[in-house]
């Protein structure tokens, strides 16, 4: 990629970059490029479909759950600070 088209994917993503930064994004860019051409290349005409096996999703019985609130107590004892049954958390704004 050159510097004018990163400049321009900048300017879509609204960021202000340096000429540094530019060269940087650049050499980034052209390794990021190298990796997904590396695997363009890879021949999979041949591959095998069962090689990956089983896919199917597996789900277990959930027998044994735990009744609501058993825990409730002890995760708010565990917080730093807790008001009455919440966890009191700053206002970040």
């Amino acid at each position: 990629m050159n510097s004018d088209e990163i400049r321009a994917l900048a300017d879509l993503a609204r960021l202000e970059l340096s000429d540094e930064d530019v060269s940087n994004y650049q050499k980034d860019f052209e390794g990021i490029l190298g990796y997904i051409s590396a695997i363009n290349s890879v021949q999979v005409d041949s591959y095998d479909d069962h090689v990956r096996g089983d896919t199917v999703n597996r789900m277990r019985d959930d027998e044994e759950a735990y009744e609501s609130g058993i825990f409730t107590e002890d995760l708010l004892n565990a917080t730093p600070h807790r008001e009455g049954q919440y966890v009191r958390v700053d206002k970040i704004l």
